[in-house]
């Protein structure tokens, strides 16, 4: 078994390493529980303030990029 205190903003490095979550808002409590209870949907607005700041990566961005890049006419004389 093992406790740890976790201090951050990063809330998704705290959905990838804790199973417990408490939120604070300037040192008050606002919100805690099993982390997909308080994530899953976020009942305090701060909560919900943190988790729109955390940038979801478009998964077929690199697919995206790629395509650009080929399709480019400019590029495809270079070759």
């Amino acid at each position: 078994n093992l406790a740890y205190m976790f201090i951050t903003h990063d809330l998704a490095t705290v959905r990838a390493i804790a199973d417990r979550v408490v939120v604070m808002l300037q040192g008050e409590i606002v919100e805690q529980g099993e982390k997909d209870t308080v994530f899953n949907p976020p009942h305090h607005e701060y909560t919900e303030l943190l988790l729109s700041s955390v940038p979801e990566m478009d998964p077929d961005w690199l697919d995206k990029r790629l395509k650009s890049k080929v399709n480019n006419p400019e590029l495809m004389r270079m070759r």
